[in-house]
Formats: C-alpha cells, sequence, structure tokens
C-alpha cells in the first residue's frame, strides 16, 4: 500500500491519503456522524485548527459533521477574529473555518461563552449560531465525539 498526497488549495499541509496495491483508493470506514468540540483560539493556533482540518476532510468523504465552539474556541467565532489567527502548521484559521460552513457543517458557539467575551449574534461568522449546553450534549448522541 502507498500513500498519495492531495493538496487542500489554501493551507500549507498535504492530505495523506492510502492507496491499495492497484492504485484506487481504499475506502475505511462507513459514512459517520463527528462532533468536534474547539475550545482554543488564540492560546494555542495549532491545536484550534486541527479540528477544522478532521472536519473538513470528514465533509470531503460525505461524513455529517456538528462543530462546537465553547471556552476560549467561542472567540473564533466573532467575525474577523479566525482571520487573525495563523496555525504554524496548517496556516490560514478562517479560510479553513469558511470552508467547513461552506460544506454543509452545523456550527453552534457556547452561548454562555460569547456572552462572557461580549459577542454578540450580528458579530457571529455567517453560519454559526448561539447555542445552549443542552443543544451540544442533545446533537452530539450517537456521534463520534472529539474535543480539542
Amino acid at each position: 500500500m502507498s500513500n498519495t498526497a492531495r493538496y487542500i488549495p489554501g493551507f500549507h499541509e498535504y492530505q495523506i491519503r492510502p492507496e491499495s496495491v492497484s492504485g484506487e483508493e481504499e475506502t475505511f470506514m462507513a459514512k459517520g456522524k463527528f462532533f468536534y468540540g474547539i475550545t482554543t483560539s488564540t492560546n494555542n493556533p495549532n491545536k484550534a485548527a486541527l479540528p477544522l482540518v478532521l472536519a473538513s476532510t470528514a465533509l470531503d468523504e460525505g461524513h455529517d459533521i456538528l462543530v462546537w465552539f465553547a471556552a476560549e474556541g467561542a472567540l473564533l467565532t466573532k467575525k474577523g477574529n479566525a482571520e487573525k489567527m495563523k496555525s504554524p502548521i496548517i496556516g490560514d484559521i478562517g479560510e479553513l473555518l469558511k470552508k467547513v460552513i461552506h460544506l454543509g457543517a452545523v456550527v453552534g458557539v457556547c452561548g454562555t461563552c460569547t456572552g462572557f467575551y461580549g459577542i454578540d449574534e450580528p458579530d457571529l461568522v455567517e453560519g454559526i449560531k448561539k447555542q445552549t449546553a443542552l443543544w451540544a450534549v442533545q446533537t452530539s448522541v450517537g456521534r463520534n465525539c472529539l474535543t480539542f
């Protein structure tokens, strides 16, 4: 089995995909549902970007994705904030967030957290909705959950 690299436009990384001996890409998993929790932002740009890379990759493969921003991760949901952040490993976090939203992820942000940081509904990136902890719990049922 060999690996091929696929360039993701706008990012500094390549996505590695295993290939079978025949040269065809192997499918390792049936379509699934994933919940990615993001609790970091400027305090750790690499860690904040990683779940967005996973969400983007999963969306490209047809998986059902939900992204939840909480704690310091809520700062990324304010218009202009994610665009200012760059991950030394992955690159432009704002571009990646827009891609995840464009590809159809359901994206929510902790309403209590946005209140703490003074982020009002009109300040949110288009496609992101303020939600409650109950919403995060209810929508995560039956999903593979990863929090960063």
